[in-house]
């Protein structure tokens, strides 16, 4: 997944997990998007300390849930 992919997925798991912060929701979806934020977050920082290498920085298995 490239940088702006990356950046597009952080931004739609933090408005979803803004929206259930504040109208309410299933705890199973708050964590699952809690974690994809925090993965995110540190899978974008490590992408702009290593420029030359942003496509693969991590070699850990994360999935994304469909919306």
């Amino acid at each position: 997944m490239s940088l702006p992919d990356l950046v597009d997925k952080l931004s739609e798991y933090t408005a979803r997990y803004s929206q259930i912060r504040t109208e309410g929701g299933l705890k199973k979806e708050f964590e699952e998007c809690r974690l994809a934020v925090e993965y995110l977050t540190s899978e974008i920082e490590l992408r702009k300390k290593a420029p030359l290498n942003n496509e693969i920085i991590s070699d850990s298995q994360v999935f994304f849930f469909d919306e």
